[in-house]
């Protein structure tokens, strides 16, 4: 299925309840709030910059109760906040990994920054 028609798909599902319900999408989409809940399975959650669970002056969580799973990400991320906001990555259980790679530093200084 196309991107697009998954949106539309989804879009279709929020305006079931009239636009009432679709305001509560907006609102969450101008305020930045964001929710991730898995309940189990080996996940896999990829991201650049700026992912899996990161606010910058909004709200986000990211919760995985149980399995195997998989957090890759160049930075900014994993439970990063900025001055104005709140992130939360909670995993329960599981034998996790956890990599943040970093972007290549801007001063050539030989190292690589994460920010996560």
């Amino acid at each position: 299925m196309s991107e697009l028609r998954l949106a539309l798909r989804l879009l279709g599902r929020e305006m079931r309840g009239g636009l009432k319900g679709f305001g509560v999408l907006l609102a969450s989409l101008f305020l930045g709030v964001a929710a991730i809940a898995v309940l189990q399975g080996d996940d896999r959650y990829e991201s650049g910059f700026f992912g899996q669970a990161a606010a910058i002056v909004g709200r986000s969580l990211l919760v995985d109760l149980r399995g195997n799973d998989t957090y890759r990400l160049s930075g900014m991320g994993q439970g990063y906040a900025g001055p104005a906001g709140v992130a939360i990555l909670q995993d329960e259980d599981g034998d996790d990994l956890e990599v943040a790679t970093g972007a290549p530093d801007q001063f050539d200084r030989g190292g690589r920054i994460t920010k996560a």
